[in-house]
């Protein structure tokens, strides 16, 4: 017979506490909550589905600012940072439009050999194989290329008049 995991309330609280109220499945399941413990949670209302595998402990509406990047995180996984434009934007070298709706300014992250982040119309993903630690920082608590690294992205992808 199966046994049967309970709701890991404290450590799902403290967890979501530290990224923006937000939390993965594959985190929920480390906790030691089960398949059927995450259905009830979400048919009860204790979660919110804010994307395949993440998931809300408040309603969306009532996510903090940065939620959206944080989400971004947690879809790629280890060794993902926030970076292009949504890092620009975060270091304060873009403006941000604080209102903006997912799917028309898209989060970019920049992930390490992953296929984290395909299909999803609220983030765009650029991979790499590698990230040198020195061009990762944390920036309000989120892990974001540095801003030399951030410039590079941007000039990437830009006309040379934009570069400058």
């Amino acid at each position: 017979m199966a046994t049967r995991r309970g709701w890991p309330e404290r450590e799902a609280s403290v967890l979501g506490a530290r990224q923006r109220l937000l939390v993965s499945r594959r985190q929920l399941l480390a906790l030691g909550a089960g398949h059927h413990a995450i259905s009830y949670a979400l048919e009860r209302g204790r979660l919110h589905r804010y994307d395949a595998g993440i998931y809300a402990l408040v309603e969306l509406s009532a996510l903090p600012p940065l939620a959206a990047e944080q989400a971004a995180l947690l879809v790629g996984g280890r060794g993902t940072a926030i970076s292009h434009r949504s890092a620009a934007a975060l270091w304060g070298l873009v403006e941000r439009d604080r209102d903006r709706a997912r799917e028309h300014d898209p989060v970019t992250i920049t992930v390490t050999g992953s296929e984290a982040g395909r299909g999803r119309a609220w983030m765009r993903c650029h991979r790499t194989r590698a990230i040198d630690r020195n061009d990762v920082r944390r920036r309000a608590g989120l892990r974001v290329t540095a801003p030399a690294r951030t410039l590079i992205d941007l000039a990437a992808g830009s006309t040379h008049r934009q570069a400058e």
